[in-house]
């Protein structure tokens, strides 16, 4: 693939007295195709990537940088309608690989985070932005066992959220003990949404439609143009991490606020908590639009010990952040956890 696709390129688009420094990050590129399609009869996939990450990588030292983040604005703070600025939490997903089949059972039954933990799992959230970043599921799950929180062949209590928060510095208070499931106002809504607005953010028992067959708690934290947005600890699709209040408002069962400090709404881009990963076991990593390997789906080229904030996973890739508030998917196993 060198001789008869990578050398043509390079000779048709660089400078001479570039040329031994671009063979290398041809063979670069080829070689990180190898890996990726390692099958027979990829041919066609192995070229395309092969002409697209030399092209992008043409372009990108042409220009000097990538434009373009306007086009992806999914940034770690959101702006409010009222001219403050929300933190967007850390994200974790109870499926995680990493602890989706780790224990989280009451006595008499056999179940995991995966299964049972999303109320753990939006409690991590909370509490590896604002406190401690070192907090994950694991950590939240194994709390909420010890302290008697699970509840059998369910899910978690909802006493549960006060007391875990509180064992962190984090004030958290329940709106409502009635199910409001099928009520689209209330006091309680009233408040919520006051809250989101306010740059606080809103812990959700759903009951069945948009976001769960039967009880489900979800992470909102911000409000904006009649729409919220959400960290779902099962899912990352669209109609599940952003979609109307109104649709929210007619599926919720019970709702928590909790206080988020000033500090976290003065428009830093990435919380002092946040998740940081590094590129390693390459030289160059790609950044995609999407979490697949496609064609024309590149938007930046990440440097091996480059560090991102990392937003969310999905399968075998993380949502990331670079320094340059590009945001994009990357092969998680080209990250290393600091």
């Amino acid at each position: 693939m060198i001789t008869y696709v990578a050398i043509p390129y390079i000779k048709a688009t660089a400078d001479s007295s570039k040329l031994a420094q671009y063979k290398e990050w041809a063979s670069l590129a080829v070689n990180t195709a190898e890996m990726l399609w390692s099958e027979g009869g990829q041919g066609k996939d192995k070229k395309a990537y092969v002409t697209e990450f030399l092209n992008h990588l043409f372009n990108h030292k042409k220009n000097g940088y990538y434009a373009g983040t306007d086009q992806y604005p999914d940034r770690v703070c959101r702006k409010r309608d009222e001219g403050g600025v929300v933190m967007k939490p850390v994200s974790y997903l109870q499926t995680d690989p990493r602890w989706k089949s780790h224990d989280y059972s009451a006595k008499g039954e056999k179940k995991t985070i995966g299964s049972s933990g999303c109320g753990p799992t939006a409690a991590a959230m909370v509490i590896a932005t604002l406190k401690d970043k070192h907090v994950t599921p694991v950590t939240t799950a194994d709390w909420s066992v010890a302290h008697g929180y699970k509840a059998l062949n369910q899910g978690t209590f909802y006493s549960y959220f006060i007391p875990q928060f509180s064992a962190y510095g984090i004030s958290c208070k329940r709106l409502n003990t009635s199910n409001l499931y099928g009520k689209k106002t209330s006091s309680a809504h009233t408040e919520a949404l006051d809250a989101l607005k306010n740059g606080n953010w809103v812990i959700a028992c759903m009951g069945k439609g948009n976001w769960t067959k039967s009880g489900h708690f979800i992470l909102l934290y911000a409000f904006e143009n009649g729409y919220v947005w959400i960290n779902d600890p099962a899912s990352t699709a669209a109609i599940r991490t952003k979609n109307t209040w109104d649709l929210f408002s007619g599926q919720v069962k019970y709702l928590w606020i909790v206080t988020v400090p000033e500090q976290f709404k003065t428009g830093n881009t990435t919380a002092s908590s946040a998740v940081i990963g590094k590129v390693s076991n390459c030289f160059q990593l790609n950044m995609r639009k999407t979490p697949k390997v496609e064609n024309g789906n590149i938007i930046s080229v990440l440097n091996v010990n480059e560090e991102l904030t990392l937003l969310d996973t999905a399968n075998s890739w993380y949502k990331a952040e670079t320094k340059q508030h590009i945001i994009g998917y990357v092969s998680s196993k080209y990250i290393t956890i600091q």
